[in-house]
């Protein structure tokens, strides 16, 4: 698991591009006016056609689009939540999945063995990163994370899709750093900390909506729905994240059980 020559870095670059743009523009495609149950399940036929005929295509357009799904929540998030100081530093949060202990193919058996051959030096990230190279300095958890960060948003990277199963992306900055990413597990770490789905990652600040339950059908429903629309901003710290530890999570569980129509994000 080494750079290739310039011209095969090229294709795999190609393909990555490629790949994401195919699987983005079918989506766009499905959900451009919004969320329709028939049209929704139309494309959930036609993908499980395409991965049926094709399955490596379909698993690499997927690996593709999903990493730059990551890129994208860590451009938008690390520094906010950083700044917000929600975490002093990064620890390893749960692997719901870690996919060097499941039961795959002996090709991407063969393939984790040879990510995890690669370390030179131990990290909080191992169940994702393979260091080859860093400098002496990169010594806290910030300093680990920060060096992928840089080198995702750079795009100092190569996106390895060759395996059914799983994928890795190979960072390389100049001569001073080199490490690769198990991608099945490292997407795990950045929902737990980035995502903005509910339920998820960290926000800046925690904001609960306490909302009329209304049908809007017309200007003035939605008129009397946003003046009856009360939003608490709540600003919190967490000492230890977890990965569920957030007040969101906290009032998430709490009013599901009571059935409240009050709903953190």
């Amino acid at each position: 698991m080494v750079f290739e020559r310039n011209e095969l870095k090229v294709m795999k670059e190609e393909k990555y591009y490629r790949r994401a743009y195919s699987l983005l523009n079918e989506l766009t495609q499905a959900y451009q006016f919004g969320f329709d149950k028939s049209k929704a399940l139309e494309f959930w036929k036609y993908e499980f056609a395409q991965f049926v005929n094709n399955s490596m295509v379909s698993s690499q357009k997927i690996d593709a689009l999903m990493l730059s799904i990551v890129i994208t929540l860590l451009g938008l998030n690390k520094e906010a939540i950083e700044r917000k100081e929600k975490v002093k530093d990064y620890n390893e949060l749960v692997i719901y999945k870690d996919f060097r202990e499941l039961d795959l193919r002996p090709k991407d058996k063969q393939k984790i063995a040879e990510f995890d051959a690669l370390k030179t030096r131990h990290t909080a990230f191992d169940n994702w990163l393979s260091i080859i190279n860093c400098p002496n300095t990169d010594v806290s958890n910030s300093d680990v994370f920060r060096r992928v960060r840089n080198g995702l948003l750079h795009a100092n990277f190569v996106l390895d899709m060759e395996e059914l199963q799983t994928s890795y992306t190979h960072i390389k900055t100049k001569s001073y750093y080199e490490a690769v990413i198990l991608n099945q597990n490292f997407y795990q770490f950045i929902f737990s900390y980035f995502s903005n789905v509910l339920g998820m990652g960290l926000n800046e600040d925690d904001r609960l909506f306490d909302v009329k339950v209304m049908n809007i059908k017309n200007l003035d429903d939605l008129v009397e729905y946003l003046r009856e629309l009360t939003i608490i901003k709540i600003e919190t710290d967490i000492e230890n994240y977890d990965g569920t530890n957030t007040i969101g999570m906290m009032f998430q569980e709490k009013l599901s059980k009571n059935k409240v129509c009050l709903s953190p994000t």
